[in-house]
């Protein structure tokens, strides 16, 4: 990289919501505008796996490699099957994902991917902005940043562990996930297992936690073995792959723009849902909408990350699982048990319509959410 090179875009991060948008990008506006993405890491692997309901279409349809129609909520011995063609439950491993994004940026002569590039201070100048980075300086029209916050939050932290694991003997059901398995001890922190089967032998088992603090590593892996080994009666598996992760459970609005021709993306953008940690449809639904903005404007206003309404909610629900962290694991088994299936997929994907919103205000108790609404603002700050 020379000490100081000029882009129209620069994308801080070439995660997810860096790539999703320097795919948009290079596939709607004009071949002449000069697109950069700086990324810290020097190769790509499959180090996560992103899910959702497919309540749309987006651009990478072609990495999903998993879908479900059938999915079950467990707890206090009780389970919950929902079923849904309309909505696939769907999964995009990160390689898959990652090449699918690189393939087609390698076949736009206006994108420079630049790995092994550190950020390090963004400004912003009078006619552009200026990306300060380990290996030189990037002037751009606009820069998008999709940089972690130093501070994830002051609330709760989702924080997991997962292992793809290969049994010898088939004990995993392809045809349903788990969604949440909250019958695993709830001594430390909201818990519950999340199970994608691949296959007979072969699933992702994930150690989630929600608390204000990640755990040590062991503490994972030791939740992991001993649940397959309770609820699958497995002690021998090889695992063949691990992610982890930590995401931050708030409601708070970001500043998605704070300065000229610098936005946020990704989490720090606002585009991770609070309440439960899905991110994937609303960053290629963001995209979709910053790129016909900025295909019309010079400085447009950046789209909303999610409605008002959906904030609200969030709010409320975090809020309530802060006070009475003992209640979470009958209050989603409620949510699941209660709400129309096709409603309550929708309000999780921010695809709700009003009357969605009502069969999750009927699925939840009324009093105590009375109550959480009318304090909410202390915790989680003005809208």
């Amino acid at each position: 990289m020379t000490s100081d090179e000029f882009a129209d875009y620069v994308i801080v991060g070439g995660g997810c919501a860096g790539l999703s948008l320097a795919v948009g990008l290079a596939e709607r506006l004009e071949p002449s505008s000069r697109i950069i993405v700086v990324e810290p890491r020097t190769h790509y692997v499959r180090d996560r796996t992103w899910c959702y309901w497919r309540v749309r279409p987006h651009r990478f349809e072609s990495a999903v490699s998993h879908s479900w129609n059938r999915w079950k909520v467990r707890h206090d011995g009780r389970e919950i099957i929902r079923e849904s063609h309309r909505y696939p439950y769907q999964h995009i491993p990160a390689d898959a994902f990652y090449n699918t994004a690189l393939e087609r940026l390698a076949a736009a002569p206006n994108v420079s991917l630049k790995l092994g590039v550190t950020a390090q201070v963004i400004t912003a100048a009078s006619e552009c902005a200026i990306v300060e980075t380990d290996q030189g300086r990037l002037r751009a029209r606009h820069v998008f940043d999709s940089r972690p916050p130093k501070v994830l939050t002051s609330g709760l932290l989702q924080h997991f562990v997962g292992w793809r694991v290969r049994t010898s003997t088939p004990v995993f059901s392809p045809a349903t996930l788990t969604l949440m398995d909250f019958d695993v001890p709830q001594d430390e922190a909201i818990h519950f297992f999340y199970v994608l089967p691949y296959s007979p032998c072969e699933a992702l088992v994930e150690a989630t936690f929600i608390s204000p603090q990640a755990l040590p590593e062991e503490h994972y892996q030791t939740a992991i073995r001993a649940y397959l080994a309770e609820r699958y009666q497995v002690t021998e598996f090889e695992v063949l792959e691990q992610e982890r992760g930590v995401i931050p459970m708030s409601a708070a609005s970001p500043r998605l723009c704070p300065a000229p021709r610098i936005y946020r993306i990704g989490t720090a953008g606002g585009l991770v849902k609070g309440s439960s940690g899905y991110g994937f449809l609303p960053i290629q639904r963001w995209t979709e909408e910053m790129v016909e903005r900025l295909a019309i404007a010079e400085l447009p206003e950046p789209p909303e990350p999610r409605p008002s309404l959906v904030r609200w909610f969030d709010r409320v629900f975090l809020s309530y699982l802060s006070h009475f962290p003992e209640q979470a694991p009958a209050i989603f088994f409620r949510l699941f048990k209660r709400t129309d299936t096709q409603a309550l997929v929708r309000f999780l994907s921010d695809q709700a319509a009003y009357g969605d919103y009502g069969a999750v205000i009927r699925a939840m108790p009324t009093l105590p959410f009375m109550r959480e609404t009318l304090r909410w603002r202390r915790n989680w700050g003005p809208s």
